[in-house]
């Protein structure tokens, strides 16, 4: 078990050491990098690529809701959860910003 433990830290840590830290001061800048980026719906915290969003990231809305998954171009695509402020929740794939299903 601790073996396991160690493992799962030395992995969770090389990942975040991998991942360049987005520099400058316009998000057309950022291109294969995380970063956090707030707007006007929330914060996002994950990759960027060409300025977008893109891969694994968080977006915490500032109503209180929720979204931890996969992006592409901005959008949410891939697996993803979406957890509302109410404590419910939609897990499952996305395209193009909509929720497909499991």
């Amino acid at each position: 078990m601790k073996i396991l433990y160690l493992l799962l830290i030395f992995t969770l840590l090389s990942s975040n050491a991998v991942a360049e830290k987005c520099k400058g001061k316009s998000k057309k800048d950022w291109n294969n990098c995380f970063g956090t980026s707030n707007s006007w719906y929330g914060t996002y915290i994950g990759y960027f690529k060409d300025g977008k969003k893109d891969g694994k990231g968080t977006i915490h809305f500032y109503n209180g809701d929720k979204f931890v998954g996969k992006f592409k171009q901005d959008k949410k695509h891939g697996k993803g959860k979406f957890t509302y402020s109410s404590g419910e929740t939609s897990s499952g794939i996305w395209e193009d910003d909509l929720f497909i299903g499991k």
